[in-house]
């Protein structure tokens, strides 16, 4: 297989997710802003959530930036498998990963903006989530799509299930994985200039 043709095939099938991409962009901004305005109504409980974040990740904090990228690396790439592949479960694990990670990103967010700047917060994420976002919104958009493939498989008979995830875990090795790898590393090495 040469590479004009694998990438005339990955093309292809990026532009198939087009409407699962867009379901799964306006999704994470909907749980973004759904974050946001729950700090919003309850800073304490958002204060919280940020300290056991701290603390899950404290060791990880604390160790040498390559570590950190290695982790950084492995967390995400396993994140955006897990979306993924549990889409076969009736695409419902894609919306979960989306919903959390956009909350998430929402609290951080309104906690940012209470004692610094939120453009300051947009140019220290920029770097690394020009990269990151877009991919976790891929993956969720590959998740449906195979979702879809069982709902089509099991309730109307039709279409087949395996060729939709193997076009999909191709693409996630040949495609994500490297750009997983480069937003890792920009992360763990550019982001900390910023923050």
């Amino acid at each position: 297989m040469n590479i004009d043709f694998d990438y005339k095939r990955y093309k292809e099938y990026f532009f198939s997710l087009k409407r699962f991409i867009i379901i799964s962009a306006a999704f994470f901004v909907f749980s973004i802003i759904y974050g946001y305005f729950s700090a919003y109504s309850s800073p304490e409980e958002a204060k919280n959530t940020l300290i056991e974040f701290e603390k899950i990740f404290a060791s990880v904090l604390e160790s040498s930036t390559f570590m950190q990228f290695i982790f950084i690396f492995l967390n995400n790439t396993f994140s955006l498998f897990l979306s993924i592949a549990l889409g076969l479960v009736f695409g419902i694990a894609p919306f979960i990963y989306l919903f959390s990670n956009g909350m998430l990103l929402g609290v951080f967010v309104f906690l940012w903006q209470q004692e610094f700047a939120l453009s300051e917060f947009l140019i220290g994420i920029l770097p690394h989530g020009i990269i990151e976002i877009p991919l976790l919104i891929v993956s969720a958009a590959i998740g449906l799509k195979i979702g879809k493939a069982v709902i089509d498989k099991v309730f109307k008979k039709k279409g087949e299930v395996k060729p939709e995830v193997k076009i999909g875990l191709d693409f996630f090795i040949k495609v994500m994985i490297p750009l997983a790898l480069i937003a890792a590393a920009v992360e763990a090495y550019i982001t900390p200039l910023f923050f």
